[in-house]
């Protein structure tokens, strides 16, 4: 995965989280915020929506099962990145989240490794 803290100093804000979600179809979410609020970001078009005027996120969706592992591309204002759904679940298990995001972030693994064994 691409440093997103750097990607996020290259856009001119801060990076602020990650997120799957799992709804009918795998989505992986990667949010900005502004260095300072109130504030903007640059290439604010680009962004897949901003929520509040202060959280900007791209996404990629749909992500089958078997592919949880892949980086998905992104690129903003010429500022290329990778971040994979395993990406997400890595930075939950080494954070202190708590056992709930931990044990949903292990599942979500365990959820890819089911899928690539049956489906292959």
């Amino acid at each position: 995965a691409s440093d997103m803290n750097k990607v996020a100093d290259k856009l001119g804000g801060k990076f602020y989280t990650s997120s799957v979600i799992y709804l009918n179809k795998n989505t992986l979410r990667l949010y900005f915020t502004p260095k300072s609020y109130p504030g903007t970001l640059p290439y604010g078009d680009q962004y897949t929506r901003i929520v509040e005027d202060y959280y900007y996120y791209v996404e990629s969706q749909p992500i089958p099962a078997t592919k949880l592992d892949q980086q998905q591309h992104f690129k903003i204002g010429g500022v290329e990145f990778n971040y994979s759904a395993l990406d997400y679940a890595k930075a939950v298990v080494e954070s202190n989240m708590g056992p709930e995001a931990v044990n949903l972030a292990k599942a979500l693994f365990c959820y890819y490794q089911a899928a690539k064994a049956y489906i292959g």
